[in-house]
């Protein structure tokens, strides 16, 4: 007896349910639906699945495909919902800040230097001498301008600070990107400058959170490369193939890259990520096979990647990766073949109900 092979689809089920489920995400995004929207579809898919259930089994043997018609807007819904949920959590702007200058107390998060002396800061406002919370929810950026600074700012600090907060707004020069809106779905919605007479090092604070522990380590990376390269370009050309912050470089030799097409070669992406996974399988898997455990050379490799994500600052292309060669790992480790379209899929399922913003980037 000669039996039907599966259809090519039913091999790869993340490509069915991954579309309906971003199809949500967009309509949440763009504010397209809402939760009416979310209640009605929701109601109409489990009234057809419970109406599908309760028949008799001939109707339900020829209404089969009725269970995959309803079960995508549930898939729909589920994805409007992380949208909308997600949403709610956003800091949202509010009126301006005072145009004077203001005593802030920062907690730096995060710290890059662009150049000598010059430090580009992330921090969370702690106490300020004027009530910025009408202004705004969220995190300050900070460019600090401070060459002549003993020891130089590290995530964790506490600084006190006397500036002018302004909001971040475009320049509105035609085809700049759209800052304003890259900082605010980074919960940042008002920046300000000082120099280094205007601050001071108070102390420090939860250095043992990962966040910290991982700008650290990258604000010494940046600085061990411009202290034992003598080249200013190659230090900073080191320290962002190795950090991913491209801040410091030359815009010129930014450009040249672009232009040549070769601008992946400095952003932290899949391609590094996968140089690391084959590496480390290359030097784990004969160890393991030795001891007849080489299927959990995939389970060793899976930390390494993920520590290196979330030090080169966990972005959505590095995440992407890493969550798929997690995929490859685990189905390494359970003697299963990974599929490629089932792994882009599940990371676009699991990323997006964790990030729904993502779905622009």
């Amino acid at each position: 007896m000669r039996t039907k092979a599966p259809p090519a689809w039913a091999m790869h089920p993340f490509l069915r349910i991954a579309p309906p489920f971003i199809t949500g995400i967009t309509a949440g995004e763009m504010g397209w639906a809402g939760y009416r929207s979310a209640w009605f579809c929701a109601t109409c898919s489990l009234l057809v699945l419970l109406g599908w259930s309760l028949a008799e089994p001939a109707l339900r043997w020829r209404w089969k495909p009725l269970t995959g018609i309803a079960f995508f807007p549930l898939l729909a819904v589920t994805g409007l919902c992380c949208s909308l949920i997600h949403q709610a959590r956003r800091p949202v702007k509010g009126a301006e800040p005072p145009g004077q200058r203001t005593g802030l107390l920062l907690q730096l998060s995060d710290v890059i230097m662009v150049g000598p002396g010059r430090h580009r800061i992330r921090a969370s406002i702690l106490e300020t001498t004027h009530d910025l919370r009408p202004c705004f929810r969220g995190d300050i950026q900070l460019f600090l301008d401070d060459p002549d600074a003993q020891t130089p700012p590290l995530p964790g600090d506490v600084l006190a600070v006397c500036t002018i907060p302004k909001p971040i707004r475009n320049k509105g020069n035609p085809g700049e990107p759209d800052f304003a809106s890259l900082q605010a779905a980074r919960d940042i919605h008002v920046q300000a400058s000082a120099a280094g007479k205007d601050v001071l090092l108070l102390g420090h604070r939860d250095q043992g959170t990962w966040d910290v522990m991982f700008s650290r380590s990258r604000c010494w990376v940046e600085r061990s490369m411009h202290r034992y390269l003598h080249d200013s370009a190659a230090a900073d050309l080191a320290s962002t193939l190795l950090t991913g912050h491209r801040v410091s470089m030359d815009p010129d030799l930014l450009k040249a890259y672009a232009d040549t097409g070769v601008v992946h070669v400095i952003a932290i992406s899949g391609l590094h990520l996968g140089m690391i996974y084959g590496l480390i399988l290359w030097l784990v898997r004969p160890l393991l096979s030795r001891w007849g455990r080489s299927r959990a050379a995939g389970m060793i490799i899976l930390p390494v990647l993920w520590i290196y994500a979330c030090f080169t600052g966990a972005s959505a292309s590095v995440i992407r990766s890493a969550s798929m060669f997690t995929g490859n790992g685990l189905a390494m480790a359970m003697g299963r073949k990974q599929s490629f379209l089932n792994g882009l899929g599940s990371s676009a399922m699991v990323l997006l109900a964790w990030r729904p913003d993502w779905i622009f980037d």
